[in-house]
């Protein structure tokens, strides 16, 4: 049985923003930039930058696009043990609006909130 591929839009944002990483309600690290890169088969990559400008790399796959955003299911990180689900808002002018981040890392919750 021959299987449909659906071909979505690429998609390359970055704003720069404010927000809040947390583990646990105890640790939490200052967001400053975020960026968004989606391939055409579906492939995400989601880039949040810390006030010392490090990155944390969260990729997974998109689960479902909107015309002002999307969900992306992580299935991988920099940091290990990561598993959750993005969700992306953007505007008309191709602007990150908000990102809202929720899951796991090595069985603690985390969490990232993110916007302009």
């Amino acid at each position: 049985m021959a299987r449909a591929q659906t071909t979505r839009r690429e998609l390359q944002l970055s704003q720069t923003g404010s927000g809040i990483y947390s583990v646990n309600s105890r640790f939490q690290e200052s967001i400053t930039a975020a960026s968004i890169n989606v391939d055409s088969s579906g492939n995400a990559e989601l880039t949040f930058w810390d006030s010392r400008e490090n990155p944390v790399k969260l990729t997974g796959n998109i689960a479902r696009e909107t015309a002002s955003g999307l969900e992306m299911k992580i299935t991988g990180a920099t940091i290990p043990g990561v598993m959750g689900t993005a969700n992306i808002r953007y505007n008309s002018h191709n602007e990150i609006s908000s990102i809202f981040v929720a899951g796991t890392i090595e069985g603690q919750r985390f969490s990232i909130n993110f916007s302009q």
